[in-house]
């Protein structure tokens, strides 16, 4: 009967793990990354153009509103 031990010494329920095992838990790790990554950079690609949206509305306000008073100025000419 083979029995395993884990690094403190203690019983294990169960036996390592085998080269194959590891190998599949390493392919489906990559996997998920992929698909997680595949999910948050558009997220974030969309968050950040938001964020740049929003600024430049911003600045554009801005200008408007420094700019809109003389631009909208009617002048009225005597005679």
């Amino acid at each position: 009967m083979l029995v395993w031990i884990d690094a403190s010494g203690q019983l294990a329920k169960a036996p390592p793990l085998r080269l194959a095992q590891v190998n599949d838990q390493a392919a489906l790790a990559a996997v998920a990354a992929v698909v997680v990554l595949g999910y948050l950079l558009p997220c974030v690609g969309l968050l950040a153009c938001g964020m740049l949206a929003r600024r430049r509305l911003a600045a554009w306000d801005a200008d408007w509103r420094a700019t809109e008073p003389r631009w909208t100025r009617r002048r009225w000419s005597s005679g």
